[in-house]
């Protein structure tokens, strides 16, 4: 989804997608904390997502915590509000 969004220029918070404890590290240098790690499969509405809030965050416990596999990055934005929209396509 946000690479799809991020192709077609419209914006959304820095990300990468992680598959190891060492991209993790590596896209934490990148995008800087606060920052969230969040499940590429099934997440929701908090569900799925662990908040890294300072450099001193134990990466690899928030790793095991989402179960290796796949995830994303984002970096923490404080939103005042938050909508929420669907996109479909036939």
């Amino acid at each position: 989804e946000k690479e799809f969004l991020k192709a077609n220029g419209i914006p959304c918070a820095p990300f990468a997608v992680v598959t190891s404890l060492a991209e993790l590290k590596a896209a934490t240098e990148r995008i800087g904390f606060p920052c969230v790690l969040k499940t590429a499969d099934f997440g929701y509405d908090g569900k799925g997502q662990v908040k890294l809030p300072t450099a001193a965050a134990d990466l690899a416990a928030a790793w095991q915590k989402m179960g290796g596999g796949v995830g994303v990055l984002e970096g923490w934005i404080p939103f005042r509000h938050s909508v929420a929209a669907g996109v479909f396509r036939r």
